[in-house]
């Protein structure tokens, strides 16, 4: 998520978008449970996890599922909101694949391209992925791990390309320290 805003944050400056735009204006599809929300709903909006949803809502749905990102952003028509539009913090995954889907429209590249080679390349980050078969094909990571019946077990890693902008990265400590203090020295490095 933090390079999703991020991505989108320079696209602002660049002044390609801005993050007070509406949803509707860059992706005319969107659309939230009920039109007044939709109508209003900004990106900055769905960077803020304030849509009036509650944590989570709906995201495990979407968790390993072979939904398209476009058919994820759909279906948060379907969700019927907790709360009121923009009065309560509500952690979501989907709205967040909704605004980092906005760098296809708006550079004519993909989420995973535009990420690579304006973050990831420029700082150096040659072991942070944004698909998840580069990590469950590695050897060399982590693994999740489980007690089950007693006994150590090892997790297979979700397949959540389609959330990507949400979540699907993977990465290093040392690539990490690099992401980290770029943000630190006001966006430079070396």
């Amino acid at each position: 998520k933090a390079f999703t805003s991020t991505a989108l944050s320079m696209l602002e400056k660049e002044n390609k978008l801005k993050l007070d735009d509406k949803m509707t204006r860059w992706m005319p599809q969107f659309r939230l449970y009920d039109a007044a929300s939709t109508e209003q709903v900004t990106v900055r909006d769905v960077l803020c996890h304030r849509l009036g949803l509650q944590t989570f809502q709906g995201d495990f749905t979407h968790w390993d599922s072979n939904l398209s990102r476009g058919e994820i952003i759909g279906l948060l028509a379907k969700h019927r909101p907790k709360y009121p539009f923009r009065t309560t913090w509500g952690y979501c995954n989907a709205g967040f694949l909704a605004a980092g889907e906005l760098i296809p429209t708006i550079t004519g590249k993909s989420w995973d391209d535009f990420i690579k080679e304006r973050l990831l390349i420029p700082l150096n980050m040659k072991r942070t992925y944004t698909h998840c078969d580069s990590i469950i094909n590695n050897q060399n990571v982590a693994r999740p791990h489980t007690v089950l019946e007693s006994r150590m077990d090892s997790l297979n890693y979700p397949h959540i390309d389609n959330l990507g902008p949400a979540g699907s990265m993977s990465s290093s400590i040392s690539d990490m320290a690099r992401w980290v203090t770029m943000l630190l020295d006001s966006g430079r490095l070396d």
